[in-house]
């Protein structure tokens, strides 16, 4: 028995870490604190900007962050406005995620309702 309780021990935390990687492969969205971090990381970069966050859409692999930013500007920007807005994102976001990678979308209403 003791051998029994042993094992389920040792075999618990790499089967987590199995389960978690194939929630990652399935596309699953980042944890919720994860969001609000990142959410809090990005706001005061936009806000300077006047830009507004309408939503966001983050997948977590491993220590690395992917994120899809919906932006709703208050002016026109331009290509090199918005590569030089998303190295500020990102650069914000590495502070707590060593790989932080944003694709930004200009939009004025949320991609899905809800």
């Amino acid at each position: 028995i003791v051998v029994l309780v042993l094992c389920a021990l040792l075999v618990g935390a790499p089967l987590r870490s199995l389960l978690g990687s194939f929630l990652e492969m399935g596309g699953q969205a980042a944890d919720p604190g994860i969001e609000r971090g990142v959410r809090a990381m990005v706001t005061p970069p936009l806000t300077a900007r006047n830009i507004q966050l309408v939503d966001l859409a983050l997948f977590p692999s491993g220590r690395a962050v992917q994120g899809i930013l919906y932006l709703n500007p208050s002016a026109a920007m331009g290509a090199s406005q918005m590569d030089q807005l998303r190295s500020a994102l990102e650069r914000a976001c590495r502070d707590h995620f060593r790989i932080a990678t944003l694709e930004l979308v200009l939009t004025r209403r949320r991609p899905l309702p809800g």
